[in-house]
């Protein structure tokens, strides 16, 4: 048991604890943490639109007009979390509480929409989607906001700060590659007979075989997996950068720096341009 707890403190340092300069160490927690949450993130992205219009069987359009709508919500709600965090006062930093906090709910909201529900009148379905399509939303950016800006406060140089950014793209990357997996672990597990789900199988099983019940066994697996990966990023990441403005920024003072910095511009226009892959 003393060597347990050993081995647990090493890896799991206390949050006070003091890790000196940044290093290779502390990006490889940054990065498995990314790994974790882009997993989760994943999922709602490759499964969650086909569950509702295939399997829970809601128009195609009422999910579309859902979708679009969370759009919006999502787009409302990421300022106003970046304005929480920048007047978050810890002593763990301004980002680091909110990734202590976040990984549970974000997995917890993620598992709650591919519950079995196709059974339920179809306002009830819709409601229910509708319900907690929103509130994964701000659950989802309570983390998002907190991880992304966290490079900008772990490491004061500005060329190994890009060089983790840049590998925390690709780790997001790969982590949505790994959706490609989905579809197999979700037949893999709605091939089991549990005795918990109704038969609902497709043409090319033969025997027991539940949909829902792959969906849902699958999102648990990858977000119990991915909520855990997550959760590696507190104990281990340091907050170093601690200069702040000592006057607050209001949204306008906030909109008229946004018109001076060029990259933030072609950044934000070649979103835009690109969003048309996904209206595809």
């Amino acid at each position: 048991m003393n060597w347990f707890k050993k081995t647990l403190s090493w890896s799991f340092p206390t949050a006070y604890k003091e890790h000196g300069d940044y290093n290779n160490k502390e990006a490889a927690f940054y990065l498995i943490g990314m790994f974790g949450q882009n997993l989760i993130y994943a999922i709602i992205g490759a499964a969650l639109m086909v569950f509702y219009t295939d399997i829970v069987l809601v128009d195609a359009a009422v999910v579309g007009v859902v979708f679009a709508a969370c759009r919006v919500w999502d787009a409302l709600n990421d300022p106003v979390m970046g304005v929480i965090m920048e007047k978050t006062k810890s002593p763990f930093g301004k980002c680091r509480p909110w990734l202590k906090y976040a990984p549970l709910p974000i997995a917890i909201v993620t598992i709650l929409l591919f519950m079995p529900i196709s059974g339920w009148p179809m306002g009830a379905r819709i409601t229910y989607l509708v319900i907690f399509y929103f509130l994964w939303s701000p659950f989802y950016t309570m983390g998002d906001i907190p991880l992304w800006s966290l490079p900008s406060r772990m490491i004061p140089d500005e060329g190994r700060r890009t060089k983790l950014i840049s590998a925390a793209r690709i780790v997001g990357s790969v982590a949505g590659c790994l959706t490609a997996l989905y579809a197999p672990i979700k037949n893999a597990l709605g091939k089991l007979d549990l005795g918990m789900f109704e038969n609902t199988g497709l043409a090319n099983y033969e025997g027991y075989f539940s949909q829902e019940q792959g969906y849902l066994f699958a999102t648990v697996l990858l977000c119990v997996i991915g909520a855990i990966l997550f959760k590696f990023i507190f104990p281990n990441v340091r907050e170093r950068v601690t200069t702040y403005d000592s006057s607050a920024t209001t949204f306008k003072e906030a909109f008229g720096y946004i018109k001076t910095n060029s990259p933030f511009i072609r950044l934000f226009i070649s979103g835009v341009l690109g969003c048309t892959k996904t209206l595809l």
